[in-house]
């Protein structure tokens, strides 16, 4: 939830803006947000499936989860 609000407050400052001027959220949650060219951010926990959405670039940061991550 956090990082999605995080970007979200990053997509609406001036200088991302000016940065990426054509970059407009469309709709979206936390969890999941659209951009108006079709571009998306959908993030969520290990162990929960997000098959049927499709994608040419996946960025997986983190996949493992807590228990996983302990040495």
């Amino acid at each position: 939830m956090d990082l999605g609000n995080d970007m979200r407050h990053v997509l609406e400052q001036g200088w991302y803006k000016e940065v990426f001027p054509q970059t407009r959220i469309k709709s979206g949650n936390q969890a999941h947000l659209k951009t108006a060219k079709m571009g998306s951010r959908v993030s969520t926990s290990v162990g929960v499936a997000i098959t049927g959405l499709g994608a040419q670039i996946i960025i997986i940061d983190i996949a493992h989860n807590a228990e996983e991550g302990r040495g």
